[in-house]
Formats: structure tokens, sequence, C-alpha cells
């Protein structure tokens, strides 16, 4: 720790000779030190990573990230000699490229060592995506339409994987139920107008038949987005939606109503996801759930459904997006002619696009 040093300075100028005391120089020291690691793996972000940038809100205090992936805050040493606070409070932000800038406290006790090591601090990954082909094993390999292809950790005793086809609109806490559940259609309309992402109402042709708790299903066979309806808007064939739509679709596309109802077995969130995210983690497995299906994560008025798995298009490619935190992630297809091998890929944060190739029989 650094000490004051005073003493007297001397400024002459052409008039006069001034002697100015009491000049004070204070050192800063290293207050708090915090592992930056990686939320899937425990790690530090490999130096190819997109690296976060971190700043404090503090006046007498500085952040900075040093090698090995250890945030620094430095200030003044007086920052926690005061008595007359039991400990002082220094904000940090920190901004990973592409993701949205955190905020965290960090309360130094007055008069603790210096200086003070904190828990490690979990970073997500920025957001990836997983493309490619299913094929069949025989020559010629052909492209396998509406493959289905399922996720999975491929670590014995690991949380279960359930890759969505669209991910999710909100964040959402670890604990909650996720229930499979079967949507029984009902009106077919279309939007009268285009729909962006992040719209939280939709225009319909007609909405006759459609309210609260219906849900509404758009977008081509590989994506099957599900949206919420909260209840009438006030134009015409306007409905309002519970959570934001993630896909953008145009004018005219159909819309189809549903009803629901639940079944199936009832395993728990065991990571709070995050808007954006595409695998949810699992306790337990959604045994024998198909493409076909959809699963509802139980959050009130911000539950949200979606149908579960990938599923590959006309020219056999497959997209699973929303992919983050994750070490790893193991791949199935399953074609009309059966299953083919797991493949398990590594998910790089600072590695290039994720391109997989699938099999089946």
């Amino acid at each position: 720790m650094s000490t004051p040093v005073t003493g007297v300075t001397t400024v002459a100028t052409s008039a006069r000779t001034y002697a100015v005391a009491g000049r004070e120089e204070t050192l800063d020291a290293v207050l708090v030190i915090v592992p930056l690691v990686r939320a899937a793996t425990g790690r530090p972000f490999p130096a190819r990573a997109a690296q976060p940038s971190v700043r404090t809100g503090h006046p007498h205090a500085r952040a900075r990230i040093a090698s090995g992936g250890f945030l620094v805050v430095a200030g003044r040493p007086d920052l926690v000699l005061r008595s007359s606070v039991p400990f002082t409070t220094i904000t940090v932000e920190l901004a990973v490229p592409g993701e949205p800038v955190i905020r965290r406290d960090f309360s130094v006790p007055t008069g603790a060592p210096l200086p003070v090591h904190m828990p490690a601090w979990e970073l997500d990954d920025p957001v990836r995506t997983i493309t490619g082909t299913v094929r069949r094993v025989g020559f010629p390999f052909p492209v396998v339409p509406a493959a289905t292809v399922t996720a999975g950790t491929g670590v014995a005793g690991a949380p279960f994987a359930l890759a969505l086809r669209t991910p999710l609109a909100r964040d959402h806490a670890a604990g909650l139920v996720v229930r499979e559940c079967t949507l029984t259609a009902g009106p077919v309309t279309t939007l009268a107008e285009p729909v962006v992402a992040g719209a939280v109402s939709v225009v319909l042709a007609s909405s006759a038949g459609i309210g609260a708790g219906t849900v509404l299903e758009f977008g081509a066979a590989p994506v099957r987005e599900h949206v919420v309806v909260q209840g009438p808007g006030p134009d015409p064939g306007q409905v309002l939606l519970r959570s934001p739509v993630v896909h953008s679709a145009p004018g005219g596309a159909p819309v189809t109503g549903h009803g629901v109802t639940l079944t199936g077995p009832s395993p728990v969130l065991t990571r709070a996801p995050r808007a954006g995210d595409g695998v949810l983690l699992l306790d337990s497995p959604l045994t024998g759930l198909t493409s076909t299906a959809a699963v509802r994560i139980d959050d009130g008025t911000s539950s949200e459904i979606r149908s579960p798995h990938a599923v590959s298009d006309l020219g056999g490619h497959v997209r699973l997006a929303g992919v983050r935190n994750l070490a790893a992630l193991q791949l199935t297809a399953t074609g009309p002619a059966g299953t083919g091998p797991a493949l398990t890929t590594a998910i790089d944060p600072g590695g290039g696009p994720i391109i997989v190739d699938l099999a089946t029989p």
C-alpha cells in the first residue's frame, strides 16, 4: 500500500516565485482481483475469442483485464480505510463484443488486506449457430430432407440438452418446468401485414376464433415459430402477443391458431436460458419427443412454446441457432430409414463457423 508524499514545490514566473506546500501524491493500489471464466467450462476465454472490455463507475477506481483472464480493479488505497462505512462498493461494467453490457458491484470491506480476491465471474459465450447437411451413408450420399436432428451434451451425468427450432424470445429462470404439449389446430388465416423480428403484435386477415391463450404458428416447416396471444389489439385484425416474434414473416404468410394440451413428463431447467438461446439444459430427458410435438416453458404470462429439435430442409440443410455456454454438443440425425451415428462437435467461442456433416441410414 502506498503512502501520501507531501512537500514544498517552488514555482517561478517572470514576476514572482511561489512556494506551494501540501502537494500530495497517492499511488494506486490493486483493490480487487477477479478471475473471468467461461460459464461453459470454468476456464478463461481463449485468446482468439472476442475479449471483453471493462470500466468502472467509481471516480477513484479503474479497471482492466490482465493477462490470464483476470479482472483487476485498482484505485486509491484510502478507499478501504474509511472507518465510517463497513465497505466500499465499486461498480464494474463489462462488455463482450456482441453481448449486452453487464454490471456487477464489488464490495471491498473496510480495512481488508489488499488485494481482495473475489470468486470467479462467469461470462456467457457469444451466441453461435451450427449449420450442416444431412446425407445418407451410401453412395451417392443423397441429402435427406425433413430429417430430425436431436441434441445432447454427450457427457454422462451432465444435464440433458433439448434443441429448439426457434430460439427463445425471453429470459427464464432456472428451475422452471418444461412440459411437452399437444397443439390442436383451429382457425387458419394469413398475415395481413408483414411482421418483423421483435414485434409484439401481428395483424391477421381474420382474427375470428383467436383469443387470449391461442397459440399462433407461422413460418416454413423447418422453422415453425409459435407465439401466444395476449388479446385483441386496438386495430382491426390486430392481436397482441405475450412474447416478441423471433423471425420475420411476409404479408400473406399462413397462420394457424392452436389450442394447447399439456402431456408427458415435467423436467426442469438446470440453467437459466436467455433470450436468443436455442438449446435448453434439463434435469431429465423428454423421451419420445417428436419434431411434430411442442414444448412449453411454464413461466406465467411469459410462458413460451417451441417446436423441439432441428429439422433439415428440402436440400438436407439443417440450422441450429442460439448455441451458447456449451463446451460441446452431440448431434444425431434421424431420417426415414433410421437414426445415424452421433456426432460430437466442440463449441469454440473464438473459432470460425461451426459446420457439421450428419449421416442417416
